[in-house]
């Protein structure tokens, strides 16, 4: 019996250990594609931007480790190619993001911000307005 149990614990240690390295790998692939979709968003890009910021948060969806950042500037790359439905989707998940993880006002504000451009850039322009007011 004593053999068993400690059967167990050596596969339980084998497993979290595994889980732990799976887990650093994919925060690791996450930064290194984020990083990867800004440098082509900084180039102009936008296409190649949303391809990778996708791939990024795929690579931690179901997780926390996602943060606002990726589905803001994923939005913010819709709205440079003038998908702004798109855009308005991914500034309204990043709202769901940030309220969780509670980060400063100020970067709220820019979402709604965000949000605002894009209603105005469709011609909603009482939604705008809406969007406008919430980021001040």
């Amino acid at each position: 019996m004593k053999q068993f149990f400690s059967a167990l614990l050596t596969i339980a240690t084998l497993v979290y250990g595994a889980y732990a390295l799976y887990n650093n790998y994919n925060v690791v692939r996450y930064d290194q594609k984020f990083d990867d979709a800004e440098e082509l968003y900084d180039k102009g890009d936008f296409e190649g931007a949303v391809k990778i910021y996708t791939e990024a948060i795929e690579y931690n969806k179901g997780t926390k480790q996602i943060d606002y950042a990726v589905y803001n500037n994923r939005g913010n790359a819709y709205a440079a190619m003038g998908k702004y439905m798109a855009a308005i989707d991914d500034y309204n998940q990043a709202l769901q993001y940030f309220q969780e993880d509670g980060i400063g006002r100020n970067k709220k504000s820019s979402i709604y911000n965000n949000l605002g451009v894009c209603y105005q850039e469709l011609g909603n322009y009482t939604k705008a307005e809406e969007y406008f007011a919430k980021a001040k």
